[in-house]
């Protein structure tokens, strides 16, 4: 053999060799890009499943609690509509949502209230209501602001106007909303 015909051999054996590495090393290019694509795909893909599924939930969370903002701030007049004169309705119309601790607080309370209310001749109107809705206790509360018109034998029969702000645990009981606690400057 001479030198020509040892580079013709090297010369046929190298393109060989080199194309060779290439084609055997193309799966450590081409796995992992496949096997992300199909990560982030499936990602996708869930996403748009699940969301909708939480969507669902979170829209139904969401219109319970509108619903019960909405029938707790209807109810909530009661609260600071009073009249001295008539505790026996006032009372009752307290009740009609209460439940819980908010109904035992209520119901041994009401003699003592209903004295000091007598006693200073204490009548008031709701004039306006504000309501909010707060789930940061894990628990599903209503913040109330409550505009009223108090007039007592402390301001001499004239109106004063005051704000009172609660805020009522609540749950749904028999399909009725209901207050379970109520926490505000009357209650302690």
């Amino acid at each position: 053999m001479t030198l020509t015909d040892d580079l013709d051999i090297i010369e046929e054996a190298t393109p060989a060799t080199a194309t060779a590495q290439p084609k055997d090393r193309r799966w450590l290019f081409w796995t992992p890009l496949a096997v992300s694509i199909v990560l982030i795909v499936g990602l996708i893909v869930g996403m748009f499943v699940s969301l909708p599924i939480l969507g669902g939930k979170a829209q139904a969370e969401l219109s319970e609690q509108q619903e019960a903002r909405a029938e707790i701030c209807a109810y909530a007049p009661i609260f600071a509509t009073y009249n001295y004169r008539n505790l026996n309705d006032y009372y009752a119309k307290v009740l009609s949502h209460a439940s819980g601790d908010f109904k035992s607080q209520f119901l041994k309370g009401q003699t003592e209230l209903g004295n000091w209310l007598k006693q200073g001749e204490v009548s008031s109107q709701a004039t306006g209501i504000t309501c909010g809705v707060d789930t940061s206790t894990g628990k599903l509360r209503i913040i109330i602001g409550i505009s009223q018109s108090v007039m007592s034998i402390a301001t001499s029969g004239t109106s004063m106007d005051t704000t009172l702000s609660v805020v009522a645990t609540v749950e749904k009981q028999d399909g009725k909303w209901m207050v379970t606690k109520v926490d505000g400057p009357l209650v302690k």
